[in-house]
């Protein structure tokens, strides 16, 4: 049976029924990125005619729009300025690399963002500067040069127009291989709290820093996986959430909250080594509450703060 959509919409029996161009989703475009075999002469519109570079995407989107991802990206970027709530979306099966050869040439590729051949000092892969962004499903494989990261999320002083905000961000099912710090909080010049990010679902490894930074506000860190990373997390977060985390084998620190303002709730995580400051466990504040976690201590089950 056909349905027919009225543009203002019917009513049936007295209800009110609403038409076919309203709701969430409404004038929000897709666009397709393929890093081995688009064009940025395309449209981006399609599969069949994808663009080539990220940077062409983040010229034509607007606000509340996707970015579906294939093959080899390799640049540093920062998000549009006054674009909020854009989805940036790997559409391989799991993060790996996308490499060049055989069918992953073609649209079996996966997502892999890295460094550009000559990649500036200090400026990372990608820099959110406004909020509701979410990133998806996608490998980034390393960053060594200077001290960026693969994600950098900033917030300034101003407000209104001028303000740059990359608060309410959402990183998840990524994979971070290597470099200096995966996900970096706060940056030179912008000084200010983030708000409520989630972090869920990652893996961190081979890195500096899992996740890093200054200033971060009402963190979610749920679900991921840290291992051979020199610092699993290094962060001066507050009223912060980490829950469900393995925390693997690290070099130095595997969480620590130090300059923080306290509040932070840890809990449901597998804590690896001796669960200590001396092993790398250290609280930001006294009122943090670290019990619940699993480790090798006697009788398996933290209790107390480490010291």
């Amino acid at each position: 049976m056909a349905i027919t959509a009225f543009p203002n919409g019917v009513s049936s029996f007295g209800i009110t029924l609403p038409s076919s161009s309203t709701g969430p989703n409404n004038g929000r475009t897709h666009y397709f990125v393929h890093g081995n075999l688009g064009n940025d002469g395309f449209d981006g519109l399609s599969w069949n005619s994808p663009l080539r570079t990220m940077e062409r995407a983040f010229a034509l989107i607007g606000s509340g729009d996707t970015i579906h991802l294939l093959g080899n990206i390799r640049e540093q970027l920062v998000t549009p300025v006054g674009i909020f709530d854009v989805t940036i979306v790997g559409e391989g099966t799991r993060p790996r690399h996308a490499d060049a050869h055989t069918d992953n040439n073609g649209y079996l590729a996966t997502a892999t963002w890295k460094s550009p051949a000559s990649p500036v000092s200090g400026q990372a892969l990608l820099r959110i500067i406004q909020q509701g962004w979410v990133i998806d499903n996608i490998l980034w494989a390393g960053f060594t040069t200077g001290t960026p990261a693969s994600i950098e999320i900033v917030r300034n002083a101003d407000s209104g127009d001028d303000e740059r905000d990359g608060s309410h961000a959402t990183i998840k099912r990524c994979r971070f291989a290597g470099g200096s710090k995966g996900v970096r909080f706060g940056a030179t010049s912008y000084t200010e709290n983030v708000f409520d990010c989630l972090i869920e679902g990652n893996e961190f490894s081979d890195c500096v820093i899992g996740i890093g930074g200054s200033t971060c506000y009402r963190l979610i860190l749920q679900g991921n996986r840290f291992l051979t990373n020199t610092n699993h997390v290094v962060l001066a977060c507050t009223q912060s959430t980490i829950l469900e985390n393995d925390f693997q084998n690290h070099t130095t620190d595997s969480i620590n909250l130090t300059g923080g303002g306290g509040l932070n709730v840890i809990t449901k995580n597998y804590l690896s080594g001796t669960y200590s400051n001396v092993g790398g466990y250290t609280r930001s504040n006294a009122n943090d509450e670290w019990a619940g976690n699993f480790n090798t201590l006697s009788g398996g089950i933290t209790v107390s703060d480490p010291a």
